[in-house]
């Protein structure tokens, strides 16, 4: 009897140690992983002579503050929150104002996997805005590949989107690109590139400048003033075609 409540109690010992981060947070950092970049100049032949200047100045600022950047995921098995880090701008403010904006950083985003709920939150004219975003988002497909990133043993998944913006008139196509973690099984990730079989440690579009995130510090266990971060703060709940129909009329009033 004695012996089987030693191995019992081996085995229970073994398993504490080897359960996966229940809670953690997660910095992430930008990467450019585009192999090539369209100079300025060209960026800037489309425009009128005397704005090309200060085109190349707000770009240049645009990307002198991305290595800056960093993002915050707070998470438990039950719910996760994505969000800037909150820092002080380089110099160029139209450069800081769009260094935000191309990465998502004026959002917030939250998955609550118990009420099977995603949400991005934005601000319109002073008002949190809660936008309910479709639960499984991306059609992952898992494949063959294999990484390490940091410590942990990583898998590749990629995803298509592909629709067609009323707003612009235009389709829109692209290829997302995840490395997720399966020592880690939670389904959250950065900027909303979520829903696969565990934590994503680096995603982003492919072969877009300044667009893939990757992690750059990995901290498992929550304060409880760090678990309470990760709440989302109240706001007006709408559809996501409801926002999209509200998108879609901001940009024809401004044309």
């Amino acid at each position: 009897m004695y012996p089987r409540l030693l191995l019992l109690g081996t085995i229970l010992l073994l398993c504490t140690f080897t359960l996966p981060a229940q809670s953690g947070r997660v910095i992430y950092k930008l990467i450019s992983a585009a192999e090539a970049h369209s100079t300025l100049d060209e960026a800037a032949k489309s425009l009128p002579p005397e704005q090309r200047e200060g085109f190349k100045t707000s770009m240049k600022g645009m990307e002198a503050e991305y290595p800056q950047m960093r993002f915050e995921l707070l998470y438990t098995p039950e719910h996760a929150q994505y969000r800037l880090i909150p820092y002080l701008p380089l110099g160029d403010e139209l450069g800081h104002i769009l260094a935000k904006s191309t990465t998502g950083a004026n959002n917030v985003y939250y998955r609550n996997t118990q009420k099977q709920e995603k949400i991005k939150q934005v601000e319109q004219t002073g008002q949190r805005i809660n936008v309910q975003m479709p639960y499984e988002e991306y059609e992952w497909a898992i494949t063959e590949e294999e990484r390490y990133i940091g410590q942990y043993a990583c898998k590749k998944a990629m995803a298509v989107v592909d629709y067609y913006e009323k707003a612009r008139e235009r389709q829109i196509y692209y290829e997302l690109e995840a490395w997720f973690t399966p020592e880690i099984p939670l389904p959250y990730g950065p900027k909303g590139m979520d829903g696969l079989p565990g934590l994503v440690l680096e995603a982003g579009v492919v072969g877009k400048p300044w667009s893939t995130f990757t992690i750059d510090s990995l901290t498992e266990g929550l304060s409880a003033e760090q678990q309470k971060d990760i709440r989302l703060k109240k706001g007006k709940t709408i559809s996501k075609k409801e926002y999209d129909a509200y998108i879609e009329q901001q940009i024809k009033s401004r044309q």
